[in-house]
């Protein structure tokens, strides 16, 4: 029922195509994130892909970089390369509560 608690985002929008290491690079990022208790923001991100409901969903474009707050929850994060040769590196981070 909740919407708009994870956060999601790309490797591709702060360093570019990485063809086979996006899911690395996308893992690297993650750990990063989880050290660091924030999620980095997507650059260059103004509007949704309006095929994407995101009002209706768990999810959101993370646009700036927030503070990861756990609530005594662990922190949640997953990772993607599905894309030909990993091109599409993508994040996911749960916020608490």
């Amino acid at each position: 029922q909740k919407k708009g608690y994870c956060a999601i985002g790309s490797v591709k929008s702060n360093i570019g195509h990485l063809d086979a290491a996006a899911g690395v690079v996308g893992l690297i990022k993650t750990i990063l994130a989880i050290k660091n208790r924030a999620i980095p923001s997507t650059l260059h991100f103004e509007t949704p892909n309006p095929d994407i409901n995101f009002n209706d969903s768990p999810f959101y474009v993370n646009s700036k970089l927030s503070e990861w707050g756990s609530d005594g929850i662990p922190r949640r994060a997953g990772v993607n390369a599905f894309g030909f040769g990993g091109t599409n590196g993508t994040l996911a981070f749960r916020r608490a509560g």
